[in-house]
């Protein structure tokens, strides 16, 4: 049993998105976490798990307590999602819960003879070298360990359900990430994410148990919604060659947090993300398992023409997002556009493009909107001489899986 879970590439709403509330514009990439799942027998003692995190032998997995530890490894996202599932596989139906749908996952049949199992996971979300792209690593291998588990034993569970499984996982690791990189795995395409408050379903799991923050009424004020993209556009993508750890970051903004600045620099980016949301509804109308045009497509003509005046309200909303993070770098006294980035976005708009960092900024990537294949190539060969490394992406459905 094989499946692959997708990373990701923020659009908009970095950092105001790790608010309770906050939005963002995710899409989901080709690049991501495949994990296999295969048997073992019951003489096998243990259950397994390989990727190159461990080593290059079977690293064997185990429950002390109520979690799951790899050896070696105690605090681990892997180990989470493992402990997630098994929580979740060891639930008790509750009586109550045939009168209320809300609490759909609480009366689902669950297994309870765990069946040991060898996990295989692999990744694409780094170069040749092993630097990481900044795609959303962490997120896609939650992501990928609650879905495959979640067909080896044949558990059923939604996309919903799956992802308040992973996010809860990556929750008893850190509450510092909004979920968005999670959400964009499980559901992916092009989606509009809506943070819950981490820290308090975090705490309702740890005092009260899985169910109880599964079926919480705290998850109505987040939410995913599916977008489809604007026929015409190609997304392109550039890596500036320096990996950033996420966290660190976090943790720079954080010094903004406790002042006037913040409630206003959320509220601005919210609202750029509303507007952006509101062209690519206009556009395409609301729904599910679209994709961006293809780089083919934008070459031959085949796309259809991109409408102008939707283009241009995209551009705005990119650039507003753009600017509430420089606003919040300045404020802060931290850089998010670096100069690769900063090249990058101003190579893109030279060339008439929309463009603007993506995620924590510092280092990864940044993105243009492109709608023809000549704007397309001026920018490919300005990043080159910028040396950005041109990242053949796509945004992936699962129905492509």
């Amino acid at each position: 049993m094989r499946v692959f879970a997708p990373g990701k590439l923020y659009l908009a709403g970095e950092y105001a998105v790790t608010e309770p509330g906050g939005g963002a514009i995710i899409v989901a990439v080709n690049r991501g976490i495949t994990v296999t799942v295969a048997p073992l027998p019951a003489a096998a003692g243990s259950s397994t798990v390989t990727d190159a995190v461990y080593g290059a032998q079977p690293c064997p997995w185990q429950l002390c307590g109520d979690r799951v530890v790899i050896a070696d490894h105690e605090y681990d996202y892997v180990a989470a999602a493992l402990t997630v599932m098994h929580e979740a596989r060891a639930a008790t139906p509750g009586s109550h819960a045939a009168q209320d749908p809300a609490r759909e996952l609480a009366a689902a049949e669950l297994p309870q003879d765990p069946q040991h199992c060898a996990i295989a996971i692999s990744s694409n979300l780094q170069a040749a070298n092993g630097e990481k792209y900044g795609l959303g690593s962490s997120g896609a291998v939650v992501a990928a360990v609650v879905r495959a588990l979640t067909d080896f034993y044949q558990l059923g569970y939604s996309q919903e359900q799956q992802y308040r499984l992973a996010l809860l996982a990556s929750c008893t690791i850190s509450t510092a990430g909004s979920g968005g990189d999670i959400a964009a795995s499980i559901f992916g395409g092009w989606i509009r994410y809506h943070a819950p408050d981490r820290a308090a379903l975090a705490a309702i799991h740890r005092k009260q148990g899985l169910q109880a923050a599964l079926t919480s009424e705290l998850w109505e004020f987040g939410g995913v919604t599916p977008l489809r993209p604007v026929p015409g556009v190609e997304l392109v993508v550039g890596w500036t060659g320096a990996p950033v750890l996420t966290d660190e970051m976090l943790e720079k903004a954080a010094r903004v947090r406790q002042t006037p600045l913040w409630p206003e620099f959320v509220a601005r980016s919210n609202a750029c993300v509303a507007r952006f949301a509101a062209e690519l509804e206009a556009a395409g109308v609301t729904g599910a398992g679209a994709s961006a045009a293809s780089a083919t497509d934008v070459v031959a003509g085949e796309a259809g023409a991109a409408d102008v005046a939707v283009v241009a309200e995209l551009a705005a909303a990119v650039e507003c997002a753009g600017g509430a993070l420089r606003q919040l770098s300045a404020a802060g006294g931290f850089t998010i556009e670096t100069v690769r980035l900063r090249a990058l976005r101003e190579t893109a708009a030279a060339a008439g493009a929309a463009s603007k960092s993506s995620g924590a900024g510092g280092g990864d990537c940044g993105f243009a909107l492109v709608t023809n294949a000549a704007q397309r190539e001026r920018i490919l060969a300005g990043w080159e001489r910028a040396q950005i490394k041109h990242l053949d992406l796509e945004v992936y459905n699962h129905e492509q899986q």
